[in-house]
């Protein structure tokens, strides 16, 4: 008889990220670019993994599932609301360094309850994520409502003796449904505060995350893909030009030393 899987309720924070453009790769012309995005995707896998699991400034215990183009991130602590800033400065990262490899992602985060076992999670924040996580039109992670709630309970008690970061950023979501207004996002802007660390590892990179996204711009005809690329540079420029005042959450550390690990396996 089989013993039964441990299933443990936690409260915490679940991210969903959907890779753009993967579906239905497989029946191209060339099987080779198949293999191609399958050795690329094995790489950001194991390298999200191999990130969490190094990291000795993370507060939270943290878990990545993938299957298919989809990845699903789930993080907790005692703490839940420095959680959600510390998950949210890691996806950032993590998903700046993907775009330098082909990779785009959107997603959502949520905030709450949830029950996990070894290979699925149930309950109502989970149930939230993935209601929302492919709904937006753009290159990005938004939060639901339950994470927004968390976000402004953070911002009205301001951490003062806490560094911070413009890691969530007030601003309207593009979603397939329309505009959501005075939502929040995770600040793609910050890929300049990494571009240093970027170049010790690659041997040619974008000097700007605009310069990425107009690459992209430009050779896809997508009508589809070019909504999304066009939305993410709004964001990106719109927020640019934001007073940041209203933006300011935690950070558990800058993100100069996230990046530069020599070990990370991202940048081998």
């Amino acid at each position: 008889m089989r013993g039964s899987t441990k299933i443990v309720k936690r409260h915490g924070v679940i991210v969903i990220l959907d890779a753009l453009g993967i579906k239905g790769i497989w029946n191209g012309k060339y099987p080779e670019e198949t293999t191609k995005i399958i050795d690329i995707w094995d790489s950001i896998v194991d390298s999200y993994r191999y990130f969490y699991n190094r990291d000795p400034h993370l507060i939270s215990s943290v878990s990545l599932k993938a299957f298919s183009d989809t990845l699903i991130i789930t993080a907790y602590s005692d703490k839940v609301d420095q959680t959600l800033v510390e998950t949210g400065s890691e996806v950032v990262a993590l998903i700046l360094d993907s775009m330098l490899k082909g990779f785009f992602f959107r997603g959502c985060i949520s905030v709450g309850d949830f029950y996990e076992g070894k290979n699925m999670i149930l309950g109502p924040t989970i149930d939230e994520a993935a209601q929302y996580y492919d709904q937006s039109d753009w290159i990005g992670v938004f939060l639901t409502s339950s994470a927004c709630k968390t976000f402004r309970n953070i911002s009205e008690k301001r951490f003062q003796s806490i560094p911070t970061q413009n890691v969530i950023v007030k601003c309207d979501v593009p979603l397939k449904t329309g505009i959501e207004k005075n939502g929040y996002a995770l600040n793609l802007n910050e890929y300049a505060k990494a571009h240093h660390s970027f170049k010790t590892h690659y041997d040619d990179i974008p000097e700007t995350i605009d310069d990425i996204l107009k690459f992209e711009l430009n050779k896809t005809n997508d009508p589809s893909a070019l909504l999304k690329i066009k939305n993410t540079m709004s964001f990106i420029q719109n927020y640019r030009h934001t007073p940041q005042n209203t933006s300011r959450v935690i950070s558990h550390h800058s993100y100069e030393n996230m990046w530069n690990r020599d070990e990370f396996e991202f940048f081998k």
